[in-house]
């Protein structure tokens, strides 16, 4: 009998380095930024399937834009150096969930405001405001599985 992955399975299977073959459905850029066609053959590690990379969220023009990848890109940070308002980009396709967590902290001034669009629906208990103090962090966890249209969330200033 013959063992795949020896001793181990589970780590050596996760170990970050597998590949799995596909076909780009659309166009764009892949990781490296390199392009890709519709259909071209492309390859995606394991544990960019699972959503674990963790993407940094940028403030341009007052907006932070989170890219959720079509729901693959789940874990996102954000340092607030200015108000602004929050944006979920490229969702999953209809009858797919995108969910994700966004890790929020205020910079060395504080007191800056993060606006959550009007579909955000707060669950019972959660904080609708990021903590001001400067340096301090709130988590925001998200889910939508209706394209946007309303998104539900929990949010709280970590301790």
């Amino acid at each position: 009998m013959t063992k795949r992955f020896g001793d181990n399975p589970q780590l050596k299977a996760l170990k970050g380095t597998e590949i799995i073959p596909a076909q780009a459905p659309n166009g764009g850029t892949d990781t490296s930024g390199a392009e890709v066609a519709a259909g071209d053959d492309i390859s995606i590690k394991l544990l960019d399937l699972m959503g674990l990379r963790v993407n940094t969220v940028t403030i341009a023009g007052g907006v932070a834009t989170v890219d959720c990848g079509y729901g693959l890109t789940r874990n996102h940070v954000l340092t607030l150096t200015g108000n602004a308002t929050l944006v979920l980009g490229n969702l999953a396709p209809a009858s797919y969930a995108t969910e994700g967590e966004i890790r929020i902290a205020q910079d060395g001034t504080g007191s800056r405001t993060l606006t959550l669009p009007a579909n955000f629906k707060a669950l019972g208990g959660s904080d609708t405001a990021v903590a001001s103090a400067a340096g301090r962090v709130t988590v925001l966890s998200f889910k939508t599985v209706n394209d946007g249209e309303s998104v539900e969330y929990a949010m709280q200033e970590s301790a």
